[in-house]
């Protein structure tokens, strides 16, 4: 338990470094959309895994969300870059149906218009 904890300290101790050394070269660290934003949130799930462990040793099985979203996001660069996205024909069909369903809602309140009031009977 002692060692897992530590590797967690560990993690967040370096990764607070590598942005205090950012900030000392004058690097914006409000910056969003890029790798700094990812130190953040793996630090805060440090923190979370540090404080929940108290609790349980299973909270440590949170701070795979680290790699597993790393991979996600990896796989999809990976295949944008490739070509393997579908995105081509599926827009055109959701563009479609998109029309149809605003075409149908904005026909609603004409109908509702020219339909009698039941009071009007």
């Amino acid at each position: 338990m002692a060692v897992r904890f530590a590797l967690v300290a560990g993690i967040n101790l370096f990764l607070q470094w590598q942005m205090e050394s950012l900030a000392a070269s004058g690097t914006d660290l409000a910056q969003e959309g890029t790798l700094l934003s990812y130190y953040y949130d793996t630090i805060y799930i440090g923190w979370f895994v540090m404080v929940t462990v108290c609790v349980s040793d299973s909270f440590y099985w949170a701070y795979l969300a680290v790699p597993l979203f790393a991979a996600y996001k990896l796989s999809k660069l990976a295949s944008s870059l490739f070509g393997l996205a579908t995105g081509g024909s599926s827009a055109g069909t959701a563009d479609t149906n998109g029309s149809a369903k605003t075409a149908k809602a904005s026909s609603k309140p004409a109908a509702k218009a020219r339909k009698p009031a039941a009071g009007a009977r």
